[in-house]
């Protein structure tokens, strides 16, 4: 305690009230030896040191300063600047998106000179403009943003860097250039779109088009023995965690994705006397037993550690290590793995029978799925439910 205190005392001799639950989250973990640990180990604790004392500015920007391209380092900083946020002392911030930002003017700055003012004005007033507006009104955080590396960002300045190999400029391309250019990297044709619909706007590139292609049938599915096996195992096996347990059977039995499961709250369980219902998409599902009772159980067997101590970390039914945030999809997909389940299989097997026994429009509803791939799913599994909407309608019309 008395070493903690020395690191957070400031200039006036105290500890500044916005780190006082930061403290008091330490000092109460669990297992003290964890928060020892730390204090000795974590080049985090310097910088925490340095901005409790005044010696740099409690900001992001300082963190941002400390992460380094070390990975170890830079996770210990991502870990403070969630703790820092969680108890208050800093604001909340999007870090896919500041990622993102730092990402894209490495990009420009590395462009022809002549090509970083269009960049430039492409990625501040059309992409970061409408993510950043995306975030106001509160989005889901940017996770699936490109940002895992420089061959995930958006096109462009490849795309006009080739064109100055092939002597041509903005202005000049044609659609014989651009349809070289996507045979060349088909990958790019999914990242294009928004730059030509901003170059269109402004002159250039009129009339090209980079349309997307027709979505192709899934390929990958498990047999329906293999689906149910893996459900009836995990209704029944005790030696597997929790929360893997529930993630692997909403997946199984709901379709529902490692992205929108780690999104889950607790204000997503509805209980209405001895009925569990989750809420998935529009309408809750109500939940068989006995996954009833272990999505009940999620809530008691959160992780601890000095986050657990924060205010606001039990709402989500799968947290991760980050201090107020969710288990990230990457981590929630490998869990799921290791159960010997392969998500995107398991997914499209679960989507092809739901496909088949429900109209589209409850399909959406139920699950949280888009109408159109509804539809698609229950094209695929024959059709069947195609004009269950209207005939609806013409039946309560007939009342």
């Amino acid at each position: 305690m008395r070493r903690l205190d020395q690191l957070l005392t400031g200039p006036s001799g105290q500890i500044a009230g916005s780190l006082v639950p930061l403290r008091d989250a330490i000092l109460s973990v669990d297992n003290p030896r964890t928060a020892l640990d730390w204090l000795r180990r974590s080049p985090a604790v310097e910088v925490l040191t340095a901005m409790a004392k005044g010696h740099r500015p409690l900001a992001h920007a300082t963190l941002d300063d400390a992460a380094g391209t070390r990975r170890g380092r830079a996770f210990a900083i991502e870990h403070l600047r969630q703790l820092l946020v969680t108890c208050g002392a800093l604001p909340e911030r999007d870090r896919h998106l500041a990622r993102l930002e730092v990402a894209l003017q490495e990009l420009v700055e590395a462009a022809h000179p002549e090509d970083q003012e269009p960049l430039r004005t492409y990625a501040t007033w059309w992409l970061l403009h409408r993510l950043r507006r995306k975030a106001e009104q509160g989005r889901p955080p940017l996770s699936s943003l490109p940002t895992g590396s420089a061959s995930r960002l958006p096109r462009p300045p490849v795309s006009l860097a080739w064109l100055r190999e092939q002597r041509r400029t903005l202005s000049g391309t044609v659609q014989g250039d651009l349809d070289a250019w996507l045979t060349i990297r088909p990958q790019a044709r999914r990242r294009l779109p928004g730059f030509l619909r901003w170059a269109q706007t402004r002159g250039f590139l009129a009339g090209l088009d980079a349309a997307y292609p027709p979505a192709s049938d899934p390929l990958s599915f498990v047999c329906d023995d293999q689906r149910w096996g893996i459900a009836r195992r995990l209704l029944t096996d005790d030696s597997v965690e929790t929360r893997d347990r529930v993630a692997a059977l909403l997946l199984v039995l709901y379709a529902q994705p490692a992205a929108r499961i780690v999104r889950l709250t607790r204000a997503s369980i509805q209980i209405e006397g001895h009925d569990i219902r989750l809420q998935l998409g529009e309408d809750r599902v109500l939940l068989p037993s006995p996954l009833s009772e272990l999505i009940q159980r999620l809530p008691e067997q959160a992780p601890a550690g000095m986050a657990r101590n924060l205010a606001d970390d039990d709402l989500w039914l799968f947290p991760g290590r980050r201090p107020g945030h969710p288990m990230s999809p990457t981590t929630m997909s490998t869990r799921l793995r290791n159960l010997g389940i392969e998500p995107r299989a398991a997914r499209n097997t679960a989507l092809l029978q739901l496909g088949a026994e429900l109209p589209s429009v409850v399909l959406a509803d139920l699950l949280g799925v888009h109408v159109n791939t509804a539809e698609r799913w229950n094209a695929a599994a024959g059709g069947r439910w195609t004009t269950y909407a209207s005939t609806r309608h013409r039946h309560a019309e007939s009342r």
